[in-house]
C-alpha cells in the first residue's frame, strides 16, 4: 500500500508473495513474480541457478512450454550437463511438437548418462524413438530402436528392430526370414 516503494521493496515483497503462492499451488500467478525477482538485480548470484530451474519447473508445470523451454536452456548455459534440465528441454520440444530438436536434445542427455557410467533410462530412449517416428525419420527410428535394444531387451523391441531391417533389405531370404 506505500506509494514509493524503493526496488529493493518492490523485491522483497515479490519474495514473499512467490513464496505464498507457491504455498498455495497457485503456480501460473507465481512463476511470473518469480521471474520479477530473477530479473530484479537482487537476488543473489548463489540462488539464480534454483530460482532459474524453479521458473523452469513451474512454467512446464502450467503447461507454458515455451517459457520452460526458455528457463531450462537458460540453467543449461549456465550449469551444462543437469540431467533434470536437459529432460525438460527434450520434453518441451517434444510438446510443443517439435520433434527433431526434442530427440536431439533428450540424445544430448542419453549421451551424458553414457559418458557418465550411468544406463540411459528407458523412457528417454522412448522419446528419442516416438520423436523420430512422429519426425517420420526412419534412420533415426532404427538407430533409437538398436539402444532401446541394447539396454532393455524385450520381445516387442527386438520385433520392432528386426521388422526395420527386413523391409529395409530386398533380399528375399531376409524377408521371408530364413
Amino acid at each position: 500500500a506505500v506509494e514509493k516503494k524503493t526496488p529493493f521493496e518492490t523485491y522483497q515483497i515479490d519474495e514473499f508473495l512467490g513464496y505464498v503462492l507457491i504455498q498455495q499451488k497457485k503456480y501460473s500467478e507465481a512463476a511470473p513474480v518469480y521471474e520479477r525477482t530473477l530479473n530484479s538485480g537482487f537476488l543473489a548470484d548463489a540462488q539464480v541457478d534454483e530460482r532459474t530451474n524453479t521458473l523452469a519447473t513451474l512454467y512446464f508445470q502450467t503447461k507454458d512450454y515455451k517459457k520452460a523451454l526458455e528457463f531450462s536452456r537458460k540453467s543449461l548455459e549456465r550449469k551444462p550437463g543437469q540431467e533434470d534440465m536437459g529432460q525438460m528441454v527434450a520434453q518441451s520440444y517434444y510438446l510443443m511438437n517439435d520433434f527433431p530438436n526434442a530427440a536431439q536434445a533428450m540424445t544430448k542427455v542419453i549421451d551424458n548418462a553414457k559418458k557418465a557410467g550411468k544406463t540411459p533410462e528407458e523412457n528417454w530412449l522412448q522419446i528419442v524413438l516416438s520423436s523420430h517416428f512422429k519426425a517420420d525419420n526412419k534412420d533415426g527410428i532404427a538407430a533409437a530402436l538398436k539402444d532401446i535394444v541394447r539396454y532393455y531387451p524385450n520381445a516387442e523391441y527386438w520385433e520392432n528392430l528386426l521388422d526395420i531391417h527386413r523391409r529395409k533389405s530386398n533380399d528375399d531370404r531376409v524377408i521371408l526370414g530364413y
